[in-house]
């Protein structure tokens, strides 16, 4: 289990690194939405109270990077 600091939620997560992957900030929402079973799996997205979830910046670059 990752630190609860170094979770962020989603929106705050795309916004923040965007710019610095070129992208907008909704290409990687749309991106996690679409593989969030698989992010699950692999412990870079946490699904928290509500409908919202939390990221774990690093596990998801680990992941990005490699597709």
């Amino acid at each position: 289990m990752p630190n609860i600091e170094s979770l962020k939620p989603i929106k705050e997560f795309a916004e923040q690194y965007a710019p610095k992957l070129g992208i907008k900030p909704n290409s990687i929402k749309v991106t996690i939405d679409r593989n969030q079973a698989e992010l699950i799996e692999l412990g870079a997205v946490f699904k928290s109270r509500g409908k919202s979830r939390l990221i774990n910046p690093e596990k998801f670059f680990e992941w990005y990077m490699e597709h």
